[in-house]
Formats: C-alpha cells, sequence, structure tokens
C-alpha cells in the first residue's frame, strides 16, 4: 500500500505543479474579502500636452458658415496606420486633423502659424479662440488629439494598438479593450513603456495588488506601451513540457488504476 501512496503523491505532485494558482490570477487580492467598503484615494490625473507630430482636429463654428469651412477643410484626412477604434478592432480608421509640426506649430487660416506645444487641448482651444476673436465674432472653437492612441501587447486576447475617443484612459480600462488578460499573462509584472524625450520610461505594475488603483501611472498617456509577459505555464506550454507532464501523469493514473484493479480482486 505504501507504493500505492507514493504513486498517488507523485500524481498529485504533477498535478497541482500544472495548475495556475488562483492568487496569480485575481486582480487586488489584497483588498478585503468582505462586505465593507474599501475606500481609495483617486490616482493622479495630468492631461496630456500637445507634443510635435500630434495631429490634432480643430472645428470651428461661426455664423458665417463659409469661414467656419474654410478653417475646417484645412483638416488633413490620412489613415491611423496600424491602429483600430477603440470600439472596432482591426478595421483601418481614417482621421483628420492639423499635424503638429517639428517646431510644435500647426499653421491654421486667420492666424498663420501658431505655437502649440506644450498647451493642453483645453488650452490650445482657449488660445485659438482668443486670436480667431479679431476676426470672426463669437467663434466656437473645439480641439481633440486626433492620434491618441495606446498599444496592448503580450497575453492579451486582442493586441493590438487603438485610438482612443477621450483624453483620459486608465490601464484598466486598455486591458478591457483587448480582451483582458489570458490566464497565462503575469498580472503581478506587467509591462508599461512611456516615451520622454530622447528616452523611455519602462514600469512594473502589479495587478495583483491594490495599490494599482492609486497608482501615478494608472491613468495611460498618448502613444504608452503596455506589454503582457506570459508566465511560467505558456512557457511550459509552447516548450511541449505541459503535454509531456500530461503524458506522465496519464500513465501513472493508469498504472495506479491498473494496480489497484489487481489488488480488489
Amino acid at each position: 500500500m505504501s507504493k500505492i501512496f507514493s504513486l498517488l503523491l507523485v500524481v498529485i505532485f504533477f498535478s497541482i505543479s500544472s495548475c495556475v494558482s488562483f492568487k496569480k490570477v485575481a486582480y487586488f487580492r489584497n483588498l478585503p474579502d468582505s462586505a465593507t467598503v474599501s475606500r481609495l484615494a483617486m490616482p493622479p490625473f495630468a492631461s496630456p500636452v500637445i507634443k510635435s507630430d500630434d495631429l490634432l482636429n480643430i472645428n470651428i463654428q461661426s455664423l458665417d458658415p463659409s469661414i467656419s469651412q474654410l478653417i475646417n477643410s484645412a483638416n488633413v484626412v490620412m489613415p491611423a496606420l496600424g491602429a483600430s477604434s477603440a470600439y472596432v478592432s482591426n478595421q483601418t480608421q481614417l482621421v483628420s486633423g492639423y499635424l503638429v509640426d517639428k517646431n510644435g506649430e500647426i499653421e491654421i487660416p486667420f492666424l498663420g502659424k501658431i505655437k502649440l506645444e506644450g498647451l493642453t487641448s483645453i488650452e490650445a482651444r482657449e488660445y485659438i479662440k482668443n486670436g480667431l476673436s479679431k476676426y470672426i465674432k463669437d467663434p466656437i472653437v473645439s480641439v481633440r488629439f486626433v492620434n491618441f492612441k495606446i498599444t496592448v501587447l503580450g497575453e492579451v486576447a486582442r493586441p493590438s494598438t487603438y485610438l482612443i475617443p477621450s483624453e483620459k484612459i486608465s490601464l484598466l480600462d486598455a486591458i478591457s479593450l483587448a480582451g483582458d488578460l489570458t490566464i497565462y499573462g503575469k498580472r503581478d509584472n506587467v509591462m508599461l513603456v512611456r516615451a520622454r524625450e530622447g528616452y523611455n520610461d519602462v514600469i512594473r505594475l502589479n495587478l495583483n495588488s491594490k495599490d494599482i488603483l492609486t497608482s501615478p501611472y494608472f491613468y495611460l498617456q498618448p502613444n504608452d506601451l503596455v506589454y503582457v509577459e506570459p508566465n511560467r505555464a505558456k512557457i511550459a506550454n509552447s516548450d511541449g513540457r505541459q503535454f509531456r507532464y500530461l503524458g506522465i501523469v496519464t500513465s501513472i493514473l493508469s498504472i495506479v488504476l491498473v494496480f489497484l484493479i489487481r489488488v480488489l480482486k
């Protein structure tokens, strides 16, 4: 009987080692498991600022439709290569806007070249509105980023580059757009790559911890890249070892079953 128990222990060992731990799968697992309310401070949010190579959709409305059409027609239409809508995946999107040049400027009718680099979309709207007020009575101006995109790669259901219709998206929103992490995704070591001037910041984030909800990196910035690494189970699966383990476990179970049948006869 001791041999049977030894074989069963081996089977249990392989079975346990092939399973993905619940603790590694659940998000925010250090939050209290009770009906009490856990109140966490909101993470900081900074509105994105305009940079060179940004594409801005600038829409002007005035009492004279011809003037509005003149200004709005200056938005250049181009395909957003490699990007998908936040709501529709895997389709090339057409976008239109004013391209911010290397000097941080755009050229707009009536105002000529104006520098918008370093301004938020709200600040740019007020700046353009004040300038146009000299030529147009009571202009209504809207400015928004057309190329606000984020990329999600790795162990997610739908890895892609996504165009964001608003200026505020969290890490969890981005993961949701990508169809959530697969069972093979490392939830405790998600990589965020954020481009700076001349270098990249690489940040490691733990989705298993509630601290992600208050992290200064909870909200994403334009052109952020989120990469979800594969866990050991995925690596084992890719190497074929998981199938070898399954064969070993099956063989052992078969031996145990035959042995038990003979002993119990």
